[in-house]
């Protein structure tokens, strides 16, 4: 009964959002939301309708009308025309023919896995357009974006430090509402670029602003998160030229380096240089994965076995020690690997294809915006880097902040340097 409630309150407001013309520039913080956190799932379905689904399939229609009968002017379909949101949907579009004449439905179901990333694809590509319709600025949606964040942090992080969590364990909210723990250093990361990309004044605030997302990636214990993290802060640190912010943060980088307790995550580095003898079979299991995925790639090199057909050709070959049956080792921990397994050279070359025109939006930036672009790279990085650890298709807590940036590229960063001078 209180999710019934809780779920007609999150109606409610969400239809007043959409009515009210004052609240209009929430819109699109309220729909990107959808996507960036997992806690809709909590609300209880009305008549057999998830709320999520119900919520999108509104703001759809709501944009469909805006469409249809809006001013000429409103350039709402604009935002299908741009190269970077058509190879997004080339491939989207690519990966669920692929499922229906290739894949299989034992493990995914087309139409819940490569059906629904188009509609959602849509519905952030419109939300996208809208904003720069209001003309709402990039820092403004990058503020909103960043609470969204700092809820998902300060969740997980409260149930990472205060519940009985085993070391490297999943972050359990709820059945089927959670953090994988890797997913979650990365968004740990993730919130430390939008707070390097904020930082502004230098206080202690700021401070702990940035360094709480890094403690909390570092108690992880994942290793990916702890390397992914470095190699963003290097690059930031870099590219961004900000030396006076670097000398700001060495002395609370020091401190961390001093009172943090690393012994357990240094173990799971060094376990993987003797896996064996340190029955580290988890990382034994993991290389052969990859291993079956590229063997999958050799067999069926142009359009691959198929979306969902990894998990029947994992035990075709040669094991050096037995793979376990568990849900754990179902899939390749390689998103590379699994594109290559699944999608062949086809989905490969389309998948990279979406990063080659962001990164040729997003490198105008550097001459014109300096800290966007460093932002923006970051992401880039944060996102093509975890990829070597996890084979999740739909990030899109770490895509939509690189796509925005590189639609307002266009000529938000360029009219603001213009402005100025």
């Amino acid at each position: 009964m209180i999710g019934f409630i809780i779920s007609i309150i999150a109606i409610l407001i969400f239809s007043i959002i959409l009515i009210l013309p004052n609240t209009k520039q929430f819109i699109p913080a309220v729909g990107f939301s959808m996507y960036l956190i997992p806690f809709y799932n909590l609300f209880s379905p009305i008549f057999g309708i998830s709320i999520p689904f119900f919520l999108q399939a509104v703001l759809l229609f709501y944009f469909l009308l805006m469409i249809v009968f809006g001013p000429a002017n409103n350039y709402m379909s604009k935002i299908f025309k741009k190269s970077e949101v058509k190879a997004i949907f080339a491939f989207i579009i690519f990966l669920f023919l692929n499922h229906i004449y290739f894949g299989s439905s034992y493990r995914h179901d087309p139409y819940k896995y490569t059906f629904a990333p188009i509609i959602y694809f849509t519905t952030i590509s419109l939300l996208i357009q809208y904003s720069i319709n209001l003309k709402i600025s990039f820092e403004k949606l990058l503020k909103h974006i960043r609470i969204i964040f700092w809820t998902n942090i300060i969740i997980g992080g409260f149930s990472l430090l205060f519940t009985d969590l085993y070391f490297h364990g999943n972050i359990e909210l709820s059945k089927n509402v959670g953090f994988n723990i890797n997913m979650f250093a990365m968004r740990c990361v993730q919130l430390v670029l939008f707070e390097l990309f904020f930082l502004r004044k230098r206080t202690v605030f700021r401070i702990f602003l940035i360094f709480t997302p890094v403690i909390l990636c570092l108690m992880t214990g994942s290793r990916s998160g702890f390397i992914v993290l470095i190699l963003v802060l290097i690059y930031w640190f870099i590219n961004s030229r900000e030396y006076r912010v670097s000398y700001f943060l060495i002395i609370p980088t020091i401190i961390i380096f001093l009172t943090f307790n690393f012994n357990f995550l240094f173990e799971r580095f060094f376990n993987i240089g003797d896996a064996i003898n340190n029955s580290d079979l988890q990382s034994i299991f993991r290389f052969q994965l990859i291993m079956r995925g590229l063997y999958i790639f050799l067999d069926f090199p142009l359009i691959g076995a198929g979306i969902g057909t990894f998990h029947q050709f994992r035990h075709a070959y040669f094991e050096t020690i037995a793979i376990g049956r568990s849900d754990s080792f179902v899939d390749s921990h390689n998103l590379y690997v699994q594109i290559l397994a699944e999608t062949g050279l086809i989905g490969f070359i389309l998948f990279i294809a979406i990063f080659y025109f962001l990164f040729k939006k997003i490198k105008k930036l550097k001459r014109i915006n300096t800290n966007a672009y460093s932002f923006l790279m970051g992401n880039i990085i944060l996102y093509m880097f975890s990829g070597l650890f996890h084979h999740d298709l739909y990030r899109y807590y770490l895509l939509i902040p690189i796509l925005l940036g590189a639609i307002y590229s266009e000529n938000y960063f360029k009219s603001k340097k213009i402005s100025r001078t």
